[in-house]
C-alpha cells in the first residue's frame, strides 16, 4: 500500500490546526488534549477471536464459520465486519458526533480504524457510509457515519461515494 496522499495529508493538518485553535475534549472521557485520547482507545473491546463470516458476531462454537442465524435466515450483504462492541467510550463518542455535532470525531476515530480495515484484507474499491434518512440529513444537516467513512477510505486509499 503506498503512503498517505497529499489530500489525505492536507485533510489531517486542517484538524490538527484547529485542534491547536480549538483545543478539543475526548469525546469517549472529556478529557482535555484530544478528540479521542489513549486511555480510551484502550478501554474500546476490539471484536476478535472466532466470528461469524457472515454477520461478524462472535461465535458461540469455534467449530463452526457461520452462526445459526446466518444459516438459518442469510442476510442480504456478503459479510460485515464491526470494529468495536458498542459499549463506552466508543458509545459515547459516537453519540457526540451523532448527536452533539462534534465531527471531528469521524476523523479522530477513522484514524484507529485504519489499522482494523487493513488487517480484513477485503479487495475493497470504496467505502460507501450507509445511507440517513433525507428527513435525519435535514435536521443534521450532515450524515455522522460518513464523517468517519471520508477519512478512513482517504487514508485506505479508496474512493468515497456518499451517493450510490
Amino acid at each position: 500500500m503506498p503512503g498517505i496522499s497529499l489530500a489525505y495529508a492536507f485533510y489531517r493538518s486542517i484538524w490538527a490546526g484547529l485542534d491547536i485553535l480549538f483545543p478539543p475534549l475526548c469525546g469517549g472521557c472529556d478529557k482535555a488534549g484530544s478528540r479521542w485520547c489513549g486511555n480510551c482507545q484502550q478501554c474500546i473491546q476490539i471484536l476478535e477471536g472466532d466470528l461469524c463470516e457472515v454477520c461478524g458476531l462472535p461465535l458461540e462454537r469455534a467449530s463452526t464459520r457461520v452462526c445459526s442465524a446466518c444459516r438459518e435466515d442469510r442476510p442480504h450483504f456478503h459479510t460485515l465486519r464491526s470494529w468495536a462492541v458498542f459499549d463506552d467510550p466508543i458509545r459515547k463518542a459516537l453519540h457526540k458526533l451523532k448527536y452533539r455535532r462534534n465531527i471531528g470525531l469521524g476523523d479522530a476515530l477513522a484514524v484507529h480504524m485504519t489499522h482494523f480495515v487493513k488487517e480484513l484484507n477485503w479487495d475493497a474499491d470504496m467505502i460507501v457510509p450507509v445511507p440517513l434518512g433525507r428527513g435525519r440529513q435535514r435536521e443534521r444537516g450532515y450524515n455522522q457515519v460518513g464523517m468517519i467513512a471520508k477519512p478512513l477510505a482517504m487514508s485506505l486509499g479508496l474512493e468515497f461515494r456518499p451517493k450510490t
